[in-house]
């Protein structure tokens, strides 16, 4: 059972939601989280007693300034450096999810070495790409070109392939499959069921229906469309999704 939000460490109820998971079956109970809140003294232990064994946290970046920008809330990339210190401390699975727009976009090599440095007991590290909806709507200046973020992304999973770390790229907070040839294996949106429908928010190129992923592919968002266009994606044709 995975926990999310808005922030689930600002529910009192998040502890015995935990129990009750577990007593009811769960055999793993993660937590979606920024961390902040396990930065106070024995918080990530009583969340550890409760229950709760693993977390995903967000953290977009090792450079706290740009962290902070990133997020919008000043001094809470410290707190989140140290709220996965205690959940690791306290025994806790720990994957981090690094959203990749302009302001990081460059970073993914230098990222994954600094979470080995600080974290070599990290269980995993997840790349996402920002996503046109909510809140991000209204900062779509920091939305890249995909063209632009491959380099620096593929940098760091050929680093992380091979020294053998778990790395993913989301599914449809990813990027799709087309885009990321030879990378397929880390690729969340490969595990998509055959036939997943498209949603009204996104949309499939010209020529997608010709691609070997079409049966799994989530599409493109229909705003990055509207603003960087479609030329990047060129549809696959080697029985890779088969």
């Amino acid at each position: 059972i995975t926990i999310t939000g808005g922030e689930p460490t600002l529910n009192t109820a998040l502890d015995d939601v935990a129990r009750a998971a577990h007593a009811a079956g769960a055999l793993r109970v993660m937590v979606q989280t920024n961390a902040v809140a396990l930065a106070a003294s024995g918080r990530a232990r009583e969340l550890r007693d409760a229950g709760v064994d693993a977390l995903f946290v967000s953290l977009h970046s090792l450079d706290g300034e740009v962290s902070d920008r990133i997020t919008g809330v000043p001094g809470t990339h410290a707190l989140t450096l140290q709220g996965i210190d205690a959940a690791l401390e306290a025994g806790m699975n720990v994957i981090t999810n690094c959203v990749i727009n302009r302001l990081n976009q460059a970073e993914p090599p230098e990222y994954v070495r600094g979470l080995r440095a600080r974290w070599p007991q990290l269980t995993g590290r997840v790349f996402s790409f920002m996503a046109p909806v909510a809140a991000a709507l209204r900062n779509m200046e920091h939305m890249p070109r995909i063209s632009d973020a491959l380099p620096p992304l593929r940098a760091a999973l050929d680093d992380c392939i091979a020294r053998d770390e778990m790395v993913r790229v989301a599914g449809v907070c990813g990027l799709p499959l087309c885009t990321l040839r030879g990378y397929e294996a880390v690729c969340d949106e490969l595990a998509n069921p055959i036939g997943v429908p498209l949603s009204d928010d996104r949309v499939k190129p010209p020529g997608c229906g010709e691609c070997d992923h079409a049966p799994r592919c989530s599409g493109v968002w229909r705003r990055y469309v509207e603003t960087h266009g479609d030329g990047e994606f060129v549809a696959v044709r080697e029985g890779a999704a088969s």
